[in-house]
């Protein structure tokens, strides 16, 4: 993730443990930036996406199919900070 000229790396895992689940969201300080210049995903089986000018303060869900879009829940949660952007990578 590029935001401000500056870049920022997050990794996704699942299955790390037994019967537990982490939190499949990757979260990343954005500063007083309003949008998000590039996201770049590394999916385990080779494909790579990249996808410009997401706005901050928003949960987006990314899809191996190439689908980025924003997540409809995130207007039923309490509104992000706006120092924050939320990503959520899906198969």
């Amino acid at each position: 993730m590029t935001a401000g000229g500056r870049t920022q790396v997050r990794y996704a895992r699942s299955g790390s443990s037994y019967l537990a689940r982490s939190d499949p969201r990757l979260l990343f300080g954005l500063g007083a930036h309003q949008k998000v210049e590039r996201v770049e995903v590394f999916w385990p089986g080779g494909i790579r996406q990249t996808f410009w000018s997401l706005k901050a303060g928003q949960y987006y869900w990314i899809r191996e199919d190439g689908r980025c879009e924003p997540d409809p829940r995130s207007a039923t949660q309490p509104a992000p900070s706006t120092t924050g952007s939320h990503v959520t990578a899906r198969p």
